[in-house]
């Protein structure tokens, strides 16, 4: 029955399928697939059925027809040297949230959360020169 169950109280994180795939393969996949702005955007073409197949051209030339799930514009990626440092920091818990789900080991996901905290707490991010958030954030990637 549904008013038996509980109010939602973490939000839920609906990465691209193909980012999933990585982390469930324990492929580390860019921070800006994270990011609140990118997570939104994938809710928006989630209503996309999954079975809908896509021409699409290949690095060859070629063309193929393929799952439109599974394609990305590569070009729009960022790298996480180069997202902004409120983007990193919104994406760090998400991203770790994805790996538990994916079972990445404990280990590995504590040592990730580790890392990015502390470079969320690191003096550098409460400067006023944007050099030192961009030396954290290539420190990072």
């Amino acid at each position: 029955m549904v008013s038996d169950l509980d109010i939602p109280m973490k939000a839920m994180i609906l990465p691209p399928s193909y980012v999933t795939c990585k982390l469930d393969k324990g492929d580390y996949i860019e921070l800006w697939y994270f990011t609140n702005d990118r997570l939104d955007d994938t809710k928006l073409k989630s209503s996309v059925n999954e079975d809908t197949m896509i021409m699409a051209t290949l690095a060859g030339g070629d063309t193929e027809w393929v799952s439109a799930t599974s394609i990305r514009n590569a070009a729009a990626v960022i790298d996480d040297q180069n997202l902004k440092f409120d983007n990193f920091c919104q994406a760090c818990p998400q991203i770790i949230k994805a790996m538990q789900e994916a079972s990445w080991p404990a280990d590995c996901i504590k040592m990730m959360a580790l890392f990015w905290c502390n470079l969320q707490v690191h003096n550098f991010h409460s400067m006023q020169n944007p050099l030192a958030q961009k030396a954290l954030l290539i420190y990072s990637s």
